[in-house]
């Protein structure tokens, strides 16, 4: 993607504040090359869990399929933490649902509806979740 590698330089930036609260960079390991890797991605923080979510048709997090071991550029800050990821459409929706908690902006973000109640609706949710892996990295 083009605008990685400018969301990245300033996530390592001193100016990295105006991104990091929903912004960080993930470093992997590749699984068969052994290569080192690294990507930006949008992740929601509940405790010292971290979610985020992919299209399926990305390859960076096919790496993370058995669970992983990464670092992450958090906040300024490199820490140690473990990816598993989601791939099933119930863990995927119920991932959803946990990163949109009731965000109207974050519910648009994924194509996903809100109800008058401020429910997420129940078809789009499952389309979004079709169209989608998620991943919760522990923090260590």
């Amino acid at each position: 993607m083009w605008f990685n590698p400018i969301m990245e330089s300033l996530l390592r930036s001193p100016f990295h504040g105006m991104l990091s609260n929903n912004m960080m960079i993930i470093y992997y390991t590749g699984r068969k090359s052994g290569n080192a890797y690294h990507t930006p991605v949008s992740y929601q923080r509940l405790g010292n869990t971290l979610l985020t979510t992919s299209w399926k048709d990305r390859k960076w997090w096919k790496n993370l399929r058995q669970g992983g071991d990464v670092k992450l550029l958090l906040k300024g800050e490199l820490v140690e933490a473990h990816a598993q990821v989601y791939e099933d459409e119930t863990s995927v929706s119920e991932g959803l649902r946990q990163f949109v908690g009731g965000n109207p902006r974050a519910a648009r973000m994924f194509k996903i509806d809100l109800r008058e109640d401020g429910q997420l609706d129940p078809q789009s949710l499952q389309k979004a979740a079709g169209e989608r892996v998620f991943i919760s990295t522990a923090l260590q």
